[in-house]
């Protein structure tokens, strides 16, 4: 994928509804995925063109609603609508044509270049006998002016209309008598005058809990209509939209003229394409992917149906479409229309004129399900942790080699015989007992060392012998780590990628001869496209249930609360407690016992006030006593947690619990980690004191200044050289 120089070699087609937002809200994965996308300035640093079913607004639009949505800037070339190819079937633009939809869809049709344009309702004010379902619209008199009504020559759908009903009748009476519905016919006239559609989804995703009505149910209310009336098949010269191969083909070309926009100047060599729906936006990118591999050993025979291929639409002779790309990979995500083990596989939902579908045509290269986090986002250090430890339950040998920088468009480059850089590695991932590839993580390095090393046992730095193989005593340790930092300057990334994966594919077989189970990490100290000197600017603290006894004596959880304290103190009168090394137990209520014989007890509700909970009390047992503080004034709203980077002291007379600084607790959890904090701020800490005082200070300064100006006496009697001198004695 990556070409010389670090330049990605692909492109991105990013579905819209059910990928990056459900109706108007955003998917907070999308958010965190397109931030990986832009640089610094926030530009975009791959190719990426968005490819929507959308056909009610006009492209300008869409880009700022995605502008508004990314919080990055999306701009018109970029977004791809599902009639944005008709502008290619020129052919049409100056007959006359009868056009269906939503939204703007005379703006749009102009824009596109068609010159001659009537819609619907402007027929059935020209027609008005025509629309009889609706029984208050009904008008029995005739339009004067029918008889002038010019022929209608084709007709466009945009997408699914307001008022089904009229736009199915008019459609349907338009195809029936070529174009002029004033007019009877002696016969029905097929095959019909030209019909072209856009947007064939039967299902889209927006805020309900399930898919919607989408243009494709329209569309196959029109088929059966037609079909149960004339008694023949609807016949569409055109679909565009996905899944149609036109559509991924438009969106190729947008894709290859942002890549030079940005200043790829390489080939883009493949495309990923991401969508939430197998009917449509997998099957659309496999049959593009299909076309491509086609047209890239020039194979003649046809594969999809004459009336929809790209050769017939457009012509045959394609030999100057040279984008480049060699295949069109399908990504799969469950946060729209797809949903694992609710989809009926024995349904099929493709468009009509894509019947029937071979299987393998619907299954998507990859598949995110929607617990995964999507492969564009981060992955913490201590979820990479959780990840780690799910693999080391059978203790396994761990040997990481760490690159000095690494993306990825390192394991997906590949030269012009189509070798990638790490011949060896698939070798050896295809032999082993599984692969686990995740695209970003942060500070990799950092969950090995400071969490991985178990009973004692520290990292080994492996160093190789001339031949590359490990010594003796490098086999017989569990914790091993090769440092990857011998790059010369003479040598070409490929090249160095090569050596690197010659040297990891022997020291893993060599372990793996020794030992029966061996964990093998390849990464890096930082990402390619972010420097060494980078630093995350905001940490969020994330405890596990799995390691918090073992690793973190500061934090407690029970089945449903979580809670971090640093230090806690508890002062019973004249008698001080320090709290140290407790166990956690309970469920809602949080239980931590401590050797000295002492229980404290965290009680919470959250019916008082509905979307928040707050700490109803803390109860401290010593021995046979029991001090409750009730006077707590800590909550937070549900999933949130509440944190307090000073001290908290709960009090109740002279009794204290005392809990230092950086303390947090969430209670009514789902999953054992923190979420959003709800930071505790104190209205006059220590800057806003100091703040007033230095104003204070300033303050009495200005106002003995003014004190003292008010007091000046000034002369009010003067010398008048014409006049008496004016004598002034000492009384005066």
């Amino acid at each position: 994928m990556a070409a010389l120089g670090g330049k990605p070699a692909f492109g991105l087609l990013f579905d819209i509804d059910g990928v990056i937002v459900r109706g108007k809200k955003v998917l907070p994965s999308a958010l965190e995925s397109f931030k990986r996308l832009v640089d610094s300035e926030g530009k975009f640093r791959v190719p990426t063109v968005f490819v929507t079913n959308a056909g009610n607004a006009m492209r300008h639009d869409k880009a700022k609603q995605l502008s508004s949505w990314l919080e990055i800037e999306i701009h018109e070339e970029q977004v791809v609508m599902a009639h944005s190819p008709l502008r290619m079937f020129q052919q049409y633009h100056n007959k006359r044509v009868l056009i269906s939809g939503q939204g703007p869809i005379v703006e749009i049709a102009k824009n596109l270049g068609f010159e001659k344009i009537v819609t619907i309702e402007e027929l059935r004010c020209t027609f008005p006998m025509l629309d009889a379902v609706d029984h208050k619209r009904r008008i029995s008199v005739p339009c004067t002016f029918e008889q002038y009504f010019p022929r209608i020559e084709a007709v466009v759908l945009f997408g699914e209309p307001i008022r089904w009903e009229t736009a199915l009748q008019l459609i349907v009476d338009t195809l029936m008598t070529d174009g002029l519905p004033a007019r009877p016919m002696p016969h029905l006239v097929y095959p019909h005058i030209p019909l072209l559609a856009c947007n064939m989804d039967l299902q889209w995703m927006a805020e309900a809990w399930m898919p919607r009505f989408g243009h494709g149910a329209f569309l196959l209310c029109l088929e059966n209509l037609y079909k149960k009336i004339t008694g023949h098949n609807l016949i569409y010269t055109a679909l565009i939209g996905k899944p149609s191969e036109i559509t991924y083909h438009h969106a190729h070309h947008m894709v290859v003229a942002q890549a030079k926009n940005i200043g790829i100047d390489s080939c883009v060599k493949r495309l990923y394409a991401v969508g939430d729906n197998i009917y449509t936006d997998i099957f659309g990118a496999n049959l593009y992917d299909r076309y491509l591999s086609r047209r890239n050993v020039q194979e003649s025979k046809r594969i999809v149906n004459v009336e929809r291929s790209i050769e017939e639409l457009l012509g045959s002779d394609t030999s100057d479409w040279g984008y480049g790309a060699e295949s069109c990979s399908s990504i799969l995500v469950q946060t729209g229309v797809y949903s694992e083990g609710v989809q009926n596989g024995m349904l099929d939902h493709s468009p009509r004129d894509f019947l029937p579908v071979e299987e393998k045509l619907r299954a998507p290269n990859e598949l995110h399900p929607t617990k995964e986090v999507p492969a564009l986002a981060t992955i913490s250090a201590d979820e990479f942790k959780d990840i780690v430890m799910q693999k080391l339950k059978k203790r396994p040998v761990v040997v990481v080699f760490a690159e000095e920088s690494l993306s990825v468009e390192d394991f997906s480059w590949q030269d012009e015989a189509g070798e990638g850089a790490f011949p060896n590695l698939e070798n050896v991932s295809s032999e082993s007992d599984g692969l686990t590839y995740l695209p970003f993580v942060h500070a990799p390095l950092r969950a090995f060392h400071h969490h991985l090393p178990m009973q004692g046992q520290n990292w080994y730095n492996v160093k190789l012998g001339p031949s590359g193989l490990l010594s003796d005593v490098a086999l017989n340790e569990t914790l091993l780590f090769l440092n990857l930092d011998d790059a010369t300057s003479d040598e070409d990334r490929p090249d160095l990628l090569k050596r690197h994966d010659a040297v990891i594919s022997q020291v893993y077989r060599t372990l793996a001869e020794r030992h029966s189970d061996v964990l093998a990490v390849y990464t890096a100290h930082h990402s390619s496209w972010q420097s060494g000197e980078e630093t995350l600017t905001r940490r969020v603290r994330r405890l596990l249930a799995t390691d918090l006894a073992a690793e973190d004596e500061k934090g407690y959880a029970s089945n449903k609360t979580l809670l971090y304290a640093p230090n806690m103190t508890v002062i019973i009168g004249k008698d001080s407690y320090s709290l140290t090394s407790g166990t956690a137990e309970g469920d809602e209520d949080l239980t931590i016992r401590f050797p000295q014989d002492i229980s404290v007890i965290f009680s919470f509700e959250n019916e008082k006030s509905p979307g928040y909970w707050s700490l109803l009390g803390v109860s401290v047992a010593i021995q046979n006593n029991t001090y409750i503080f009730n006077d707590t004034k800590v909550g937070a709203p549900l999933q949130f947690s509440y944190h307090c980077s000073q001290e908290v002291i709960f009090t109740d007379g002279d009794n204290k619990l005392n809990i230092s600084s950086d303390f947090q607790i969430q209670p009514y959890i789902e999953e054992r980690r923190f979420g959003s904090a709800y930071d505790c701020v104190y209205f006059f800490t220590v800057p806003i004191w100091s703040g007033l005082f230095v104003c204070g200070v300033f303050s009495l300064i200005m106002i003995f200044g003014l004190v003292m100006i008010m007091d000046i006496k000034t002369m009010d009697r003067f010398d008048d050289p014409k006049g008496k001198t004016i004598t002034i004695n000492t009384s005066e």
